[in-house]
């Protein structure tokens, strides 16, 4: 048992520096950051193989890093938020595992596409609603006079959109070339 919690923490740390580096090849264009990124992958590639909380810790610590990598911050609590509880939240996409498991183990295409696309755009929808709140609260002066809701949700579906988009595509790839990255029967 210990053996296997050792592994799955080594796995997280990995996944987490992996996820880190794919930040730093994003294709940024906005304005006051973000864009389109493969840094979800990761984390959902450990939250499929371990769970929630391994998924949350993964997501954490890669907010950890990008600070500790010096990632611009406007705010002390936009750590918290765009950061560290936007990261984290992907790991719920381990709520839907027993599909995708299911469809991996049974070599069901088709299943596993769309099973991945339901749970890849709740995550990315959790991830996008942190951004957005964090948008509100730290962001609201670059709204000029328009809405800063509305402002936010445009300002945060922009890149969130695309990169849930290339997240789908890319995890349905990897995972149907290779399963046992998330199965550890297999592994």
């Amino acid at each position: 048992m210990e053996k296997r919690k050792l592994r799955m923490w080594i796995e997280i740390a990995l996944f987490a520096g992996i996820g880190v580096i794919f930040n730093m090849m994003s294709i940024n264009f906005m304005p006051q950051g973000g864009g389109i990124s493969l840094q979800m992958i990761p984390i959902l590639l450990i939250a499929i193989r371990w769970g929630v909380i391994a998924g949350f810790s993964t997501g954490l610590l890669m907010g950890f890093i990008d600070i500790a990598t010096g990632v611009p911050v406007y705010h002390w609590a936009q750590v918290l938020l765009d950061h560290c509880l936007a990261n984290a939240v992907v790991g719920f996409v381990a709520l839907l595992n027993k599909p995708i498991h299911h469809a991996l183990n049974n070599s069901h295409k088709r299943k596993l596409t769309l099973s991945l696309t339901a749970a890849i755009s709740m995550a990315g929808f959790f991830k996008f609603f942190v951004h957005v709140i964090s948008g509100v609260i730290f962001f609201y002066m670059f709204a000029d006079g328009q809405n800063v809701w509305l402002y936010s949700i445009i300002y945060n579906a922009t890149p969130m959109v695309p990169t849930i988009g290339v997240t789908i595509v890319c995890t349905t790839l990897l995972l149907t070339s290779s399963p046992k990255l998330v199965l550890p029967k297999l592994a």
